[in-house]
């Protein structure tokens, strides 16, 4: 077939290619598992391989706002006038670089075509009998009808489609409105991001999935006396937003525990013998890459405790293992044993914290200061490697 490109609104919409009942190679490692898209594609549906009718489309959106790609908005109508709903390829069959279509209001966010870019993107529809051919592809968003006429409906199907057509424009005539929920959605959103995104407290953790819970309540409530078409629709979007909090949520904690040990690691540092300390920090730098560590001796170490190089650079270490606060006149004594030893670059690590007038006077040299959050950063970032 001919690419077909329709015009809807400012955004240039083209159907670039049908492949009917398409072979893909199932990409399940295990085909003993249950595979709903295969199940939902055909009836006698294949372990090993998919089967499915393929439609490539791409998206230039020249407009002033984003394009919405949803699953839902999507159908394929065959030439008796049987519609058949869109899919999305999963992550393993779908070709690189083109647009995964959300799944609707499921996802809270969406997948969209930005403004002044396009891209390309794949539905799939399920596997058509052999005596049935693609009448059109039809496209019910931006609240009007979209046909991609492909081939010619047969007479007795013809009323069908008008039937059909007439009941969706009157289902977008209807179609929910969401505006005033979206600040809601939008301060539930920021609050979302702060719990993930940031490595917190155990108490501040807790305060802040409490704050989120009652948002998700409160939301729930103003929507009670919305049409049934609105609950639905902001349920469906909560729905989506919850999962995917919940899952991140589980990773995040998990990342917490394990940080919570590191911390627990850096503490008992604070009881090891000097030198035993240092000799820990050089395994350390070790680990993380640094080339000729060595310690500097138990006695006259002139301020310097282990040095190393990283990059061809030279880096002496000065090793502080205190509970009280760092101050600048260790960093200036750090900082003459720095240059006595020609180096350009220095590091001072402790297993408390520097105090602002050390900070100040490290911000003014090239000295690096690590107290024990710090610590923890490098024994985390070792245990990657």
């Amino acid at each position: 077939m001919e690419p077909i490109t329709l015009k809807i609104d400012d955004v240039q919409v083209t159907l670039r290619s049908v492949h009917r009942n398409k072979e893909y190679p199932c990409g399940c490692k295990d085909h003993s598992i249950r595979c709903s898209l295969r199940e939902q594609l055909s009836t006698s549906p294949s372990a090993e391989v998919l089967v499915a009718t393929k439609a490539v489309f791409n998206v230039r959106n020249t407009s002033s706002e984003s394009w919405p790609v949803q699953v839902t908005d999507w159908e394929l109508v065959d030439t008796d006038g049987y519609a058949y709903k869109a899919r999305v390829l999963c992550d393993t069959l779908r070709p690189p670089q083109t647009l995964e279509p959300s799944l609707s209001l499921r996802a809270a966010n969406g997948s969209h075509v930005t403004q002044g870019t396009q891209v390309d993107f794949v539905l799939v529809f399920p596997k058509l009998e052999d005596n049935k051919e693609i009448a059109c592809i039809l496209y019910s968003g931006r609240e009007k009808l979209t046909v991609f006429e492909i081939s010619a409906l047969k007479p007795e199907a013809m009323d069908l489609m008008q039937a059909r057509d007439t009941v969706k424009v009157e289902e977008l005539i209807r179609e929910p409105d969401l505006r005033r929920f979206r600040h809601s959605f939008k301060r539930l959103e920021v609050k979302i991001r702060s719990r993930l995104d940031k490595t917190l407290t155990r108490d501040a953790g807790v305060i802040l999935e409490q704050d989120i819970n009652q948002s998700i309540a409160d939301l729930r409530q103003d929507v009670k006396f919305e049409n049934e078409r609105t609950r639905q629709a902001v349920e469906e979007m909560l729905l989506g937003i919850i999962t995917s909090y919940e899952s991140e949520l589980k990773k995040v904690k998990a990342q917490e525990e394990e940080r919570k040990k590191l911390d627990q690691e850096v503490e008992s540092l604070s009881q090891m013998p000097p030198r035993v300390f240092e000799e820990w920090f050089a395994d350390l730098l070790n680990n993380l890459g640094y080339e000729k560590v060595t310690l500097t001796p138990s006695s006259n170490d002139e301020g310097i405790d282990v040095l190393a190089e990283h990059k061809g650079v030279k880096v002496p270490v000065q090793c502080k293992r205190w509970k009280k606060n760092v101050g600048s006149p260790e960093i200036q004594t750090f900082l003459g044993a720095m240059h006595h030893a020609g180096a350009q670059r220095g590091m001072v690590i402790t297993t408390g914290f520097f105090n602002t007038s050390a900070k100040k006077m490290a911000d003014a040299h090239p000295i690096d200061l690590l107290d024990r959050a710090e610590l923890t950063d490098l024994i985390q970032k070792a245990l990657q490697k």
